[in-house]
């Protein structure tokens, strides 16, 4: 079984070394380097269907599945 490492953090300093998160339905360009990709909860409504999420986890430097998820914090139909 993979070792599986949650860390939440919305520190974008590109002067750390970090795996950046790739937010279908909001961000344009896919981050250089390696990367998540995902569907944030806030966004849902922005998806049509998950295609693209499943075309972006083909890409080469995509190497984990980010911002997935329950928000309770927000309105979106759970």
């Amino acid at each position: 079984m993979e070792q599986l490492v949650d860390i939440h953090t919305h520190h974008t300093s590109f002067a750390t070394l970090a795996l950046r998160n790739y937010r279908l339905g909001v961000d344009i360009e896919v981050p250089c380097g390696p990367f998540s990709a995902g569907i944030h909860p806030w966004d849902v409504d922005k998806i049509e269907d998950c295609e693209e999420l499943l075309n972006e986890l083909e890409h080469i430097d995509c190497v984990a599945i980010g911002e997935i998820g329950l928000d309770f914090a927000c309105n979106v139909d759970r």
